[in-house]
């Protein structure tokens, strides 16, 4: 790693520390930490274990494209879908069963961060660039396009080219549209500020509602260091968001204030504590949130199921080499959640297994696993959709394109 990456990881974190005073408990297990802002829950992850399924699924495993590196997914419903790589998309209308990849003709030093579908005409793509300039960390723009054919054409709708890094975008529906990220601050050395930007019009007008978030996440400097990657839109009255740097903020007046829900840093065994690591929320039935985070590198590998109980503490639930990566709540109780599994010999590498995809089952909230099926592919799976009363696709690193029934 350069000297610079080291030092700008190193001032974000004592940005995302200087608040913080002593600690109290509080019931369930996790210790708070209170500063001038906002609560931060120091997770102790309680290790489970992963148990073999007393139902084993059939699954039917088939390629979306001969590239690897495929990082999102949507369907639409049981017919209609999309998957991309950082450089492509591809499209299905017959439930996977035939995959075509759209013609997006990007600029060679741009990536696809972000797209989003209401339906099988609709969709918005966000695309991020990167020029290669001197001081590292600067040379950001991002541009919005929106398409009415399923991704068959694309519209560019707005361009932000000052140093503008969108990581995320939704739409309630075919009006109201969210796109948030974070714009990189010139500073010596340079560091992200959230940003959020919102539409009224389907996209044709973009407004910046940043000062919105930031006035929930200033520190004692007057500074709103961080990144929003990823939007749960999926009720009118309610917007969750989940920063990169473990806060979760929530809005109930459509993004004209923000409260931080809760900020998450995980005490690992060693006793040093991280911020970095938060995935996903995924909500049940009844709207109460989980968080999906881990870590997948030189740190180790372990998936955490970070769930809200009924007293309002947070606690987390974790499986050591098994990241999770996405999960759906079949009930307040039952949840199938999709990762990658890593395998570990005794010494022997000749001998180590290859990872594996795998499909995770729950019936206990998250709070205990069995593993249900394991790929025939050596990469994990990043998606997993709920497309019928039982009928689920999941989507993996590699393309590989899994369908799957399961019910009671």
């Amino acid at each position: 790693m350069r000297f610079t990456e080291v030092l700008v990881m190193a001032l974000v974190f004592l940005l995302c520390f200087a608040t913080c005073d002593g600690p109290r408990t509080k019931p369930g297990g996790s210790e708070v930490v209170s500063d001038k802002s906002e609560a931060v829950a120091v997770l102790k992850p309680q290790v489970v274990v992963l148990k073999q399924g007393d139902r084993m699924v059939d699954g039917v495993e088939s390629k979306i494209g001969f590239e690897d590196g495929f990082t999102a997914a949507q369907f639409t419903d049981g017919r209609n879908g999309w998957a991309g790589t950082e450089n492509s998309l591809y499209r299905t209308t017959d439930g996977g069963a035939t995959w075509k990849r759209l013609t997006l003709n990007l600029p060679l030093d741009s990536h696809i961060s972000s797209f989003f579908f209401i339906d099988k005409a609709n969709g918005w793509l966000t695309v991020v660039n990167q020029s290669d300039v001197e001081r590292y960390g600067l040379g950001n723009s991002s541009c919005i396009l929106a398409s009415s054919d399923g991704g068959g054409s694309w519209v560019q709708q707005a361009s932000f080219p000052d140093e503008v890094d969108i990581g995320c975008i939704r739409f309630l529906n075919g009006n109201q549209g969210l796109a948030f990220g974070a714009r990189v601050v010139a500073e010596k050395p340079p560091y992200n500020e959230i940003l959020a930007l919102s539409t009224m019009d389907g996209g044709k007008k973009w407004n910046n509602i940043s000062e919105t978030l930031k006035a929930a996440l200033r520190n004692e400097y007057g500074i709103a260091a961080d990144y929003a990657h990823y939007i749960d839109w999926s009720s009118p009255s309610r917007i969750l968001c989940l920063t990169r740097y473990g806060r979760l903020i929530g809005s109930t007046d459509q993004g004209q204030t923000w409260k931080v829900i809760a900020r998450f840093k995980d005490e690992r065994p060693g006793g040093y504590i991280s911020s970095t690591g938060y995935y996903k929320l995924v909500l049940d039935t009844r709207g109460r949130i989980s968080v999906i985070a881990g870590s997948e590198g030189e740190e180790g590998y372990w998936g955490d199921f970070v769930i809200n109980d009924d007293r309002d503490s947070w606690v987390s639930y974790e499986l050591i080499r098994t990241p999770f990566r996405d999960a759906v709540f079949l009930s307040d109780r039952e949840v199938l959640a999709c990762g990658i599994e890593v395998h570990v010999s005794d010494g022997d590498v000749k001998s180590q297994r290859p990872p594996q995809g795998i499909i995770l089952h729950s019936i206990d909230g998250g709070r205990s696993w069995s593993a249900i099926y394991r790929s025939k592919s050596n990469k994990g799976f990043f998606s997993l959709t709920k497309v019928g009363n039982d009928e689920f696709y999941a989507v993996g690193d590699d393309g590989t394109f899994l369908r799957f029934a399961f019910g009671k």
